[in-house]
C-alpha cells in the first residue's frame, strides 16, 4: 500500500497514462521520470553524476535530443525532440535503461532505479518551450536546494535554433 493506494490500483493509473500517450516525431515534450518509491538517489552526488553523464551523451546523439535536463533528488525533468522513426516508450525505455545502469555501477548495486512509468506533455509553441526550459533549470531553485543555477552541478541546456522546433498543432 502507498498512500492508501494498492499496486493494482497504482499500475491501473499507469495504464491510464498511457492511453492518450501519442509520440509525434520532432515533436518537443516535457517529461518527468521519478526514482522507484521516490527514494533520493540523487542526492549522492556519485549517482547523480552518472546520471548527468548519460544524459550528456544523449544530448548529444544522432537520435531523439534532449534540449534541456535537471536531476533532482528524486526525480529527472527533460525536454525531448522526438526523433523520426522513434517512439516515446522506446526513447524512455533506452534513457531509463542507460542511466539506470550507470547509476547502479557508480552505487555498487542491482536495484530498480525508475518508476515503471513517466509523466509527458507535449509542448505547443516556442512560449510553452521558453517557459519549459525555465521550469526545468529553475527546479533546483524552486525545491530550495540552490540558490542560484550556478549552484547545482546537475543540468545542462542544449541551444537550437527556433527554426529547428517543430510543433503540432492541436
Amino acid at each position: 500500500m502507498l498512500h492508501g493506494m494498492s499496486i493494482k490500483t497504482l499500475n491501473r493509473g499507469h495504464k491510464e497514462l498511457r492511453k492518450a500517450r501519442v509520440s509525434i516525431p520532432n515533436q518537443i515534450y516535457l517529461m518527468t521520470v521519478c526514482c522507484k518509491d521516490k527514494q533520493p538517489l540523487f542526492l549522492n552526488h556519485e549517482a547523480a553524476r552518472a546520471a548527468a553523464l548519460i544524459l550528456n551523451k544523449v544530448l548529444q546523439s544522432q537520435n531523439s535530443k534532449i534540449l534541456a535536463w535537471v536531476v533532482m533528488p528524486d526525480h529527472l525533468h527533460l525536454l525531448l525532440q522526438l526523433a523520426e522513426g522513434e517512439t516515446l516508450p522506446k526513447t524512455m525505455n533506452r534513457i531509463n535503461s542507460c542511466t539506470a545502469i550507470a547509476i547502479n555501477k557508480a552505487l555498487s548495486r542491482h536495484s530498480p532505479v525508475w518508476q515503471g512509468a513517466y509523466h509527458d506533455h507535449a509542448l505547443r509553441d516556442i512560449d510553452q518551450l521558453n517557459a519549459a526550459i525555465q521550469y526545468v533549470v529553475s527546479n533546483p531553485i524552486r525545491a530550495g536546494i540552490a540558490v542560484s543555477l550556478g549552484d547545482y552541478p546537475y543540468w545542462n541546456i542544449c541551444y537550437a535554433e527556433p527554426s529547428e522546433w517543430l510543433f503540432q498543432s492541436f
